[in-house]
């Protein structure tokens, strides 16, 4: 009852490409034609368009978030707290991307006003506990040094301090040395800096070339007075080129070379398998049964559970009495982890290729993009002399998302030609620009699929459709708890159990539509 009557067909031929599927005219006639729409007031108006007896929409204004209403809250969230490339504009912030865990954030590059964004999220800052720089160019690294003096401010005033763990390219330990003795920081948070040694410079003609300018010459020496709490670490690659950043019972992190202008990484966040749950039912009277028997062996009766969650489909366990049940009447499938890729600048991410396959979300730059208006004849072009700066088009990205089969490719790290605002014109060119990337990437043709990102959007990382099953036998003491004591079933299974050691050789993928998934 409240649709907007439009008698004149060219202003219902515009506003009609607001959804996925839009008429092939091009950005530049929105350009003539944007202020008519502003004036007619209708950027908050639903358009749909029917395609394949479907109906899809995306809304604009400041319902834009409204496109993954219908999706599923994880875990795990990344949130964008800048999105743009070089400086920063009065719509889009710097780079930066947070990594939101169960009880963890991570921090992804640092540039400036990030100490601004982190303020609008709603987690507590003392849950901050890791932050990755993917190179030292200023837009993704000058806010680091604020960031650090505010989360210092913060979490003394309201919170318990944890130590900050920082991890980068050579320089990054000088660069914020420097930074806070020179300012005088002693409020800074706690903090010890890791640095990657020996990335490789890729962009050049030669090896040896080194036009990026060499290592940075600034030396400085460790003063626990400015919140470095000792004098961090020093990582080398391992054998195939690769780095690992750190390992636990839950998760390994680890980075590899860009090809960029100056040494660059991309991060790997790989989540370890979690075991199904544990039909507490189906053993409940057995384990009643052998209780005495059971105390003997494991002076805790509930310490049995943690060998029957960790059976696989295929084995078996004999209680005291003789009853023998299998893992597949107990234990749900177990589910493979979800993986998650950040990349820095890059025109050629093909080093990180073999630890970012099957990667359920991929974080990649789309810097410039080719419209009819560009200062370039054709695509071609404007290719070339992206890749010659290092960076990438969407179509670049599509195709790096389309070699290590992402189920999930997000945008970022955008040109200030492009407008990070609600509007629906700016809205269009980042469809527009999704639709560049989808070219190069026909698996992902959902929708929300290939999201173009913008400041302070948030979306979960899904779990993976596809239980696996174990084909190896895995040892009980491989099998951590996300607690040391457990009292009772129900908290064994309310808690993710992960298999702390294991080879993907020892899974394979199988198919269960049946079978609810659980994160």
């Amino acid at each position: 009852n409240n649709k907007p009557i439009i008698e004149d067909k060219k202003y219902m031929k515009i506003l009609q490409q607001n959804t996925l599927n839009r008429p092939t005219s091009t950005i530049k006639s929105f350009k003539s034609e944007k202020s008519s729409i502003y004036s007619n007031n209708y950027s908050n108006t639903s358009f749909t368009t029917k395609n394949n007896n479907s109906t899809s929409r995306f809304p604009t204004g400041n319902r834009r978030i409204d496109r993954f209403i219908n999706e599923t809250k994880t875990d795990m969230e990344v949130t964008f707290l800048g999105t743009a490339s070089c400086i920063p504009s009065i719509t889009r912030g710097v780079s930066s991307t947070l990594l939101r865990l169960d009880g963890d954030m991570f921090i992804f590059d640092c540039g400036e006003g990030t100490q601004l964004q982190i303020q609008k999220i709603s987690s507590k800052l003392s849950t901050i506990s890791k932050i990755f720089i993917t190179h030292t160019h200023g837009d993704h690294f000058f806010g680091l040094p604020g960031l650090l003096c505010f989360l210092g401010q913060a979490v003394q005033m309201s919170q318990t301090p944890q130590v900050i763990d920082i991890y980068g390219p050579v320089g990054i330990r000088d660069y914020i040395r420097a930074s806070m003795s020179m300012t005088y920081s002693r409020v800074a948070a706690p903090h010890r800096i890791h640095e990657l040694a020996d990335i490789p410079y890729l962009h050049g003609y030669r090896q040896e070339d080194t036009s990026f300018g060499g290592q940075p010459t600034v030396k400085t020496r460790y003063d626990p007075t400015y919140g470095e709490i000792d004098k961090g670490s020093t990582i080398y690659p391992n054998e195939d080129g690769t780095y690992t950043l750190f390992e636990d019972f839950k998760s390994i992190m680890k980075a590899a070379p860009l090809r960029h202008t100056i040494p660059c990484v991309g991060y790997v966040y790989t989540e370890k398998p979690k075991l199904g749950q544990l039909k507490v039912n189906e053993i409940k009277e057995i384990v009643a049964r052998n209780k005495e028997s059971l105390q003997k062996k494991y002076n805790d009766v509930n310490k049995v559970l943690r060998d029957l969650k960790a059976l696989g489909q295929d084995d078996s366990y004999t209680f005291p009495d003789g009853t023998i049940v299998k893992g597949c009447d107990i234990v749900t499938k177990p589910i493979r982890g979800r993986k998650v890729v950040i990349l820095g600048d890059t025109c050629n991410s093909d080093m990180i290729v073999p630890i970012a396959m099957n990667a359920d979300l991929l974080v990649h730059e789309a810097t410039n993009a080719y419209f009819d208006d560009s200062k370039f004849s054709n695509y071609n072009y404007l290719e070339r002399d992206t890749r010659n700066h290092g960076h990438s088009t969407p179509q670049m990205a599509g195709s790096f998302a389309n070699k290590i089969n992402a189920k999930r490719l997000l945008l970022t790290h955008f040109s200030n030609r492009y407008l990070g605002d609600e509007s629906d014109y700016s809205m269009k060119v980042m469809w527009k620009i999704e639709d560049m990337a989808r070219e190069t990437c026909p698996s992902l043709s959902e929708p929300n699929s290939i999201v173009a990102a913008w400041d302070m959007l948030q979306l979960p990382v899904q779990s993976t459709k596809t239980k696996i099953k174990r084909k190896n036998n895995i040892n009980s003491d491989n099998v951590l708890v996300d607690l040391k004591q457990y009292s009772d079933s129900k908290k064994l299974n309310r808690h993710n159990v992960y298999i702390s050691q294991y080879n993907e050789n020892d899974f394979e993928d199988v198919k269960d539509d049946d079978e609810p998934l659980t994160n």
